[in-house]
């Protein structure tokens, strides 16, 4: 782990100055800690996400929605976001599952002209 956190402050601190590609149109995967995401861009500054995570007692599936700000400038191009959240929960230990619904923001640091690396937070309701 302190190997990919160590490459991953690498490929930021060493990076060119990259802008923002268009959007529109364009479909990028993912990883979070522990699953997978597909994005797709609607717009420039509205995308779309689908999501999934394991856990060794449930699995998650759902979707984001973004809406991307004007990029900060800079030699690394910084874009604040925010946005919605709708995730099931699926488990072995739940009679109907449940559900978390929120909203969040973040930032996305374009580390290469393809390459993103984001964080964001937010509240949530928890329904299981």
């Amino acid at each position: 782990m302190k190997k990919v956190f160590l490459l991953a402050i690498s490929v930021v601190l060493f990076s060119s100055l990259v802008q923002a590609q268009d959007l529109n149109g364009r479909f990028g995967i993912g990883i979070n800690w522990p699953g997978v995401q597909a994005r797709y861009g609607i717009t420039n500054s509205i995308l779309a996400e689908f999501k999934t995570q394991f856990a060794s007692n449930n699995t998650t599936i759902g979707g984001r929605g973004y809406y991307l700000f004007k990029e900060i400038p800079g030699n690394i191009p910084i874009i604040p976001y925010a946005g919605g959240e709708l995730i099931w929960v699926i488990s072995q230990y739940l009679k109907y599952g449940g559900y978390l619904a929120g909203g969040f923001g973040g930032v996305e640091v374009m580390a290469t002209k393809n390459i993103g690396i984001g964080a964001d937070a937010g509240l949530y309701y928890v329904s299981l």
